[in-house]
């Protein structure tokens, strides 16, 4: 349930405000903010740790404001240090954003300290910084995540088509070796192409990445996209979800891949050219919700 939803259930009574409460707990989010400019800034969070001992597992959200100069983010270091030093305790949520940074060291290594634990991972990585001055992103170790089950990745916020998206391979393949576990996995890039690459890393990965994948979310696809959904096994994923079906893919594409999902297939969500005509899907027997919208242009 949505957080607005548990709010009003409080409301109806005290025996739905006892339950409400503790879904409450476990979808609440700690939040650390480090800016780079001030560091004194940062450390004022931490002395709000004893009031957040309540939350049994809480879920951890880093976001963090960094400039352009790396010896302010060097400064980081020690409030970073402290923080892992203090977690303890077990955090199965973490939501990572960083932006403007050259290297993944902050992810890296708040990752590693919570892998054990963790089962939702949300990451937010602001690669690259324009045309001109195209670096090349540091990748992820591999990391057991024996528990993690659930994948949303921002490969770039700000990637538009127009950028290098080459530079990215090294850093998608190591993030499907640290999350090929999972069962949900989310592309919220507004880049179809880097959405793209993600897709084509894992169905040409040699150890059957991401075989046990049952949910599937893409904001944004492109032919590339689709064609490499279209080699996924065939026999595991129950939902899909395209929020974007951009315009150089063709209505039998989509059809097909529909087709090659259709015996596991229970729900099914296309946002698709407003151009395209009545997409015809086939038969899809275990198929229990579709949407099929016409979107709106940027």
């Amino acid at each position: 349930m949505a957080i607005s939803t548990l709010k009003n259930c409080r409301l109806v009574s005290s025996l739905w405000n006892s339950e409400a409460t503790t879904w409450l707990k476990a979808r609440s989010e700690i939040r650390f903010k480090y800016y780079s400019i001030d560091p004194s800034v940062t450390m004022k969070y931490f002395l709000y740790g004893h009031e957040m001992v309540h939350f049994a597992h809480p879920n951890l959200c880093m976001v963090t404001y960094c400039d352009y100069r790396e010896d302010n983010f060097a400064r980081l270091s020690p409030y970073l240090d402290l923080l892992l030093e203090n977690c303890n305790y077990r955090i199965p949520r973490l939501r990572c954003s960083y932006n403007r940074f050259a290297n993944c060291i902050f992810p890296l290594r708040l990752i590693s300290r919570l892998a054990g634990n963790l089962e939702e991972l949300e990451l937010s990585l602001q690669v690259m910084y324009d045309s001109d001055d195209v670096r090349n992103p540091a990748t992820f170790p591999f990391v057991e995540m024996l528990l993690l089950n659930r994948f949303v990745v921002d490969l770039d916020p700000e990637a538009m088509d127009w950028k290098r998206p080459e530079k990215y391979v090294d850093l998608i393949r190591s993030l499907i070796s640290l999350t090929n576990r999972v069962s949900f996995l989310s592309l919220t890039s507004h880049s179809a192409i880097l959405n793209g690459i993600f897709l084509r890393e894992i169905v040409s990965n040699q150890s059957n990445a991401y075989a046990g994948l049952k949910e599937l979310h893409v904001r944004q696809i492109n032919r590339d996209g689709l064609c490499a959904i279209e080699r996924m096994r065939p026999d595991s994923l129950v939902r899909l979800e395209i929020d974007w079906i951009r315009d150089d893919c063709e209505i039998q594409l989509v059809e097909s891949v529909v087709q090659r999902l259709r015996n596991p297939l229970q729900v099914l969500c296309l946002g698709v050219p407003r151009n395209w005509a009545i997409v015809p899907l086939g038969e899809l027997p275990y198929l229990e919700r579709k949407e099929i919208y016409f979107r709106s242009e940027i």
